[in-house]
């Protein structure tokens, strides 16, 4: 927590310090961006031409200053909320998580007011629909995030073994290349399977694929939970570490997960796939050595299961400069600029006609079965759940964070976790949310 205060403190002090020094250089817009991968470079690129042409067609000087949020998405959150909180004016555009739809309604422009039919229905209608509230479009699409299984290929090979299916053949496969690793090529850092373990949105994505692959049937509204099944995903998870995983993994974001992958010390790697682009890098310790799959199923006769992720933009509706804004956003999520982040770092485009697109599937060639995987994806339950949603994504992370470390037995664990996400649907049922109530 003081970690994330000084934070604050320090891009707010960006955000809001240097506006008077730069005012006379002509309009000023700011926007929040993520630094994780080539995220940030990307963003800077995109703007920098829009900004260009803008001059080109207009005679309109417009500096864009980026404001870098953290690494963890609910540290982003606790972030945005200040800024959007405070209703400052200073801050233009916001880069937003699917799960934030809630929070924003009230601070930010509709932007079906910009966009047409035409422009939306391009888009996934599931990243539209989770972008939507009481039938305002509170962002635009970006880029899609859906969780898939990163292998390699090379070590694969050299055991003769397979791409799992199930989440039993994966910790069996994982074994039994890890200890091959350790024990002939004496690689002692190798490890069998690396996710996202700290205790934060990204293991929230995890424990959703986890329990519903296996059929928990926990986290739909409505749904009757299985205590059984969610006994077995947890059985699942109790046997990783230090099995098949590192201690260590209780403490990984999708960078850490990215870094031990790529420097080759891991089999397999559960992450999104912007991780893809940078591991297949010239001078990469797997430049050609990584394959991916979609995730493993929890029995054969279940389905596999991910989780929609992804972000948008949005506008400030405190924001000074609201048509400017809307003109960069419309520029950054277009199809020209979705194709470019696509093939220069794999992330997976909102715009359906681009995984038809041959430049793109030659960069990206495990696009076309991910295409699949995205259109049956499952949303995480935040329009349900509201302003409670950090709550019950808390909760739940540090039930399985207990699970993972042997701090509850896969039935305690299990029973924890239905009763807490019983009580959040109940109290969401009974004070149903209010968007215009947000703060």
């Amino acid at each position: 927590m003081k970690h994330l205060c000084r934070f604050l403190f320090c891009a707010l002090a960006f955000a809001f310090g240097q506006a008077p020094l730069l005012a006379e250089a002509g309009v000023i817009l700011k926007m929040t961006c993520r630094a994780k991968g080539q995220e940030a470079e990307l963003c800077e690129a995109a703007i920098k031409e829009w900004a260009r042409k803008k001059k080109e067609e207009t005679g309109t000087d417009v500096k864009v200053e980026i404001i870098k949020l953290p690494q963890s998405s609910s540290e982003s959150y606790a972030f945005t909320q200040q800024l959007l909180g405070s209703q400052a004016e200073d801050v233009d555009i916001y880069q937003v998580d699917t799960t934030w739809s809630v929070f924003l309604a009230p601070h930010v422009v509709p932007l079906n007011a910009h966009f047409s039919p035409e422009e939306m229905a391009a888009h996934f209608p599931v990243a539209i629909q989770s972008n939507t509230i009481q039938g305002n479009l509170v962002a635009i699409p970006w880029y899609a995030d859906i969780d898939v299984l990163f292998y390699r290929l090379d070590v694969l090979e050299k055991r003769r073994a397979k791409p799992p299916t199930t989440w039993e053949e994966l910790a069996k496969t994982a074994q039994m290349i890890q200890d091959y690793e350790r024990r002939f090529d004496g690689n002692t850092r190798f490890c069998g399977y690396v996710f996202r373990g700290k205790s934060y949105e990204g293991l929230m994505c995890h424990v959703v694929e986890w329990i519903e692959s296996f059929g928990g049937n926990v986290f739909s509204p409505g749904s009757l939970p299985q205590e059984d099944r969610v006994i077995e995903a947890f059985t699942f998870l109790s046997e990783l570490i230090p099995k098949v995983s590192p201690p260590g993994v209780l403490n990984y974001t999708e960078e850490e997960v990215r870094g031990v992958f790529q420097l080759g010390e891991a089999a397999f790697a559960h992450n999104w796939p912007y991780m893809w682009a940078l591991a297949q890098m010239s001078g990469s310790p797997v430049e050609g050595k990584v394959g991916i799959t979609v995730l493993p199923r929890g029995k054969a006769d279940r389905e596999s299961v991910s989780v929609l992720g992804g972000w948008g933009l949005c506008v400030s509706k405190y924001s000074k400069h609201q048509d400017l804004a809307v003109d960069l956003v419309r520029w950054l999520t277009r199809h020209e600029e979705q194709k470019r982040r696509a093939v220069k770092a794999s992330y997976l485009p909102t715009i359906v006609t681009l995984y038809g697109d041959p430049e793109v599937l030659a960069k990206n060639p495990f696009f076309l079965p991910i295409s699949k995987a995205l259109s049956t994806a499952i949303v995480r339950p935040a329009a349900f759940f509201g302003r409670l949603y950090p709550q019950v994504s808390a909760a739940v992370t540090s039930i399985a964070q207990s699970v993972l470390s042997k701090e509850l037995t896969p039935a305690e664990g299990a029973k924890q976790l239905i009763q807490a996400v019983e009580t959040f649907k109940q109290r969401a049922q009974s004070s149903p949310e209010d968007p215009s109530a947000a703060s």
